[in-house]
């Protein structure tokens, strides 16, 4: 069996102007049926907590936890309210905005998968 996935990488980028960032989490499509998912970081990343000052951090926890709310109402509630396809929500999700969370290009993988008979 295979299955083909599109991904992009969840990034929290606190100064637009540095143009550093954190790779946060991932949001997933599985081409072959349009069903969504998503992966994020703990809120309390010590890798973020490192890499920015403690107000960019205490931003970070917020931004997940709004993410949380957010992504999880788009992978299981849009698709059903909407005839959009998941890869349709996928690519308006991670469409570049400015924004302190920005996502990847996305990426293509494909995925074998072999089921042994029992």
């Amino acid at each position: 069996m295979s299955a083909v996935f599109k991904y992009s990488v969840i990034r929290f980028r606190p100064f637009a102007e540095t143009e550093e960032f954190a790779n946060i989490g991932v949001v997933v499509t599985r081409l072959n049926d349009g069903l969504l998912g998503y992966k994020l970081a703990p809120r309390r990343f010590p890798r973020v907590r490192a890499f920015f000052d403690p107000i960019a951090y205490e931003a970070y926890d917020e931004v997940v936890a709004y993410l949380n709310i957010e992504l999880s109402r788009v992978t299981d509630f849009l698709p059903t309210f909407t005839n959009l396809a998941g890869a349709t929500i996928f690519e308006e999700l991670i469409k570049r905005r400015e924004s302190t969370v920005i996502f990847s290009a996305s990426r293509l993988v494909e995925y074998h998968l072999e089921l042994e008979d029992v």
